[in-house]
């Protein structure tokens, strides 16, 4: 099980997206783009310009979904009630606006 994440600059939201993988048990790496194959437990975050709910986490493509990690949070609720209570966060629209507007640097590329 592996979770994709784009290189360079990322934003909060991708830091947690993996992270939240991580705790599922994923391997995260951060690639210049989605591999052409996935494997059958892959998924990918903030990246590829598609989100399924399923495995494919990005929110880039229309500007009425909320970051990637709060899709992941919403999509994975029932695994574990740590996603329910970030969900449930007043800090959530702190997220969102910090991964369009703000930014910072969460993950190095290694």
């Amino acid at each position: 099980m592996v979770a994709y994440s784009h290189t360079g600059q990322n934003h909060v939201d991708d830091f947690l997206g993996l992270l939240t993988a991580r705790i599922e048990g994923y391997e995260c790496r951060r690639v210049p783009k989605v591999p052409d194959e996935l494997g059958e437990s892959d998924i990918v975050i903030d990246m590829g310009g598609q989100y399924d709910g399923e495995r494919r986490f990005d929110h880039h493509h229309d500007g009425s979904l909320p970051c990637s990690a709060v899709l992941l949070w919403r999509a994975w609720g029932g695994r574990n009630a740590l996603y329910g209570m970030c969900l449930a966060s007043r800090a959530l629209q702190d997220l969102n606006d910090a991964d369009t507007r703000v930014g910072i640097v969460g993950l190095p590329e290694a």
